[in-house]
């Protein structure tokens, strides 16, 4: 079994499964990259093939940024950590304060790209890239899994991402 034996630096009051925390964001991202594609095709009279176009270079673009910035950090490579037996994974849900600040950043880009005609590469571009980058961790995540017979967690809250070996499958 590839687990590393070193301690856990800073206190640890929470974990999610990390393969079940990437699916769940995936479904997500696909969900409401799905909702604004009908959405701008109906009510804004995008064009179908503009929609699809922008949305592969959305893909393209969002989903290696998505990975490398964030989800990245999440998969397990080699050896990892052995979790705190003391701390039950349980799921956070969704932090709405988040999604406002981000919302609230979207509308200047939003224009920006409806300006120079790159509105699908953002909207549903963007949220079908990440969606991308979710699935790609969620499969290397089981696969890792799958190899060591142990369940990868993760602490959301840390500064200093990383997984931990949890509990055997």
């Amino acid at each position: 079994m590839a687990v590393a034996s070193e301690p856990i630096t800073g206190r640890v009051e929470r974990l999610e499964e990390a393969a079940g925390s990437a699916l769940h964001d995936a479904a997500a991202s696909l969900a409401l990259g799905g909702l604004l594609t009908v959405i701008v095709i109906a009510f804004f009279d995008w064009s179908v093939a503009e929609v699809v176009r922008g949305s592969l270079i959305g893909i393209a673009l969002w989903a290696p940024v998505k990975y490398l910035v964030d989800s990245r950090h999440w998969v397990p490579q080699g050896d990892i950590m052995d979790a705190p037996t003391h701390v039950e994974p349980s799921w956070s849900g969704v932090e709405f304060r988040s999604i406002l600040l981000v919302a609230a950043l979207c509308f200047p880009l939003a224009w920006l790209a409806d300006h120079w005609d790159l509105g699908a590469v953002f909207v549903p571009g963007q949220l079908l890239g990440y969606a991308a980058a979710e699935l790609f961790a969620y499969v290397r995540t089981r696969r890792w899994e799958r190899a060591h017979g142990r369940r990868v967690l993760i602490d959301p809250k840390t500064e200093d991402p990383r997984p931990l070996a949890g509990a055997p499958l």
